[in-house]
């Protein structure tokens, strides 16, 4: 995912930094190109319960000091999001967060506390981000609409992606508030397929079993004695990673100009994909 961002800011004209924080095993020199432009990155291993803080904070200190303006852009293992966030906000480095499996709540309460600002969201791709807002509103709207009809969800990801698809789960939410059960039970009741037999099953194409994100809700009741039934189905299927890469650009330049015009305003604020939609800067 990382390697798309960097594609989609290259081809936006966002200049790159030359070292990214990464993974054991992971480190060394990589080289990523869009078109007719290559960039050289340098892969450090980033933080982490047995390395060196210092290490991590020296790197990111260097950077800041060469590249004012810099943000930081993370997806990453929900297992190393806590140790990121507390480095990004230990040496005040604005970061955007893609990676879900992290608590909201602790990154919000970081943030607050050491600052400076930050764009977190379980959802990068900016239509699925508008159609996100559309369903809190009419949930907000309408709680209980849907009350009687049954919940059911799957969502398809590539065998890499540990945990359960943050949209699946927001979505869900507004589903369930719809539906009047509770969010919780809902949460739980997500069904996930990581193997590419059910990949392939759930409709995925075998050139995307590597990167895809295949979604389907539906509310349905059950047939009832004279025969008659309903059902409403949503779905939201995306091959590759582009979508998501090109509103991680819109967040990290959405976060640059916010800091630039307002560092005081936005200082210990963590901003949502929404408030970039709101700002006009989804390109």
């Amino acid at each position: 995912m990382a390697t798309e961002v960097v594609k989609a800011c290259i081809s936006r004209g966002i200049p790159v930094a030359p070292t990214a924080f990464c993974g054991p095993g992971k480190e060394g020199q990589l080289t990523i190109t869009e078109g007719d432009t290559s960039v050289e990155v340098t892969c450090v291993r980033g933080p982490a319960e047995d390395s060196e803080p210092a290490v991590c904070d020296e790197a990111l200190q260097s950077l800041l000091g060469r590249f004012p303006g810099l943000v930081c852009v993370d997806y990453t293992h929900p297992s190393a999001v806590a140790h990121n966030v507390d480095c990004y906000t230990r040496n005040r480095a604005p970061f955007v967060l893609g990676t879900t499996g992290g608590s909201l709540e602790d990154i919000k309460a970081l943030v607050a506390r050491r600052g400076p600002s930050a764009v977190v969201a379980p959802n990068m791709g900016k239509q699925l981000v508008a159609m996100q807002a559309a369903l809190e509103y009419i949930a907000d709207r309408f709680p209980g609409a849907f009350s009687g009809y049954e919940l059911r969800v799957a969502e398809s990801h590539q065998s890499s992606k540990a945990d359960t698809s943050g949209t699946a789960k927001a979505v869900t939410a507004s589903l369930a508030a719809l539906a009047a059960v509770d969010p919780a039970v809902a949460a739980q009741g997500i069904a996930q397929v990581r193997d590419e037999e059910g990949q392939l099953a759930f409709g995925v194409p075998p050139r995307a079993l590597g990167g895809h994100a295949f979604h389907t809700y539906e509310l349905s009741t059950g047939r009832a004695a004279g025969g008659d039934s309903v059902q409403f189905v949503l779905q939201h299927n995306v091959c590759g990673r582009r979508v998501y890469a090109e509103g991680t650009a819109d967040a990290a330049v959405f976060l640059a100009q916010r800091l630039a015009a307002d560092a005081r305003g936005c200082e210990g604020r963590v901003f949502s994909m929404v408030d970039v939609l709101e700002a006009g800067g989804m390109k």
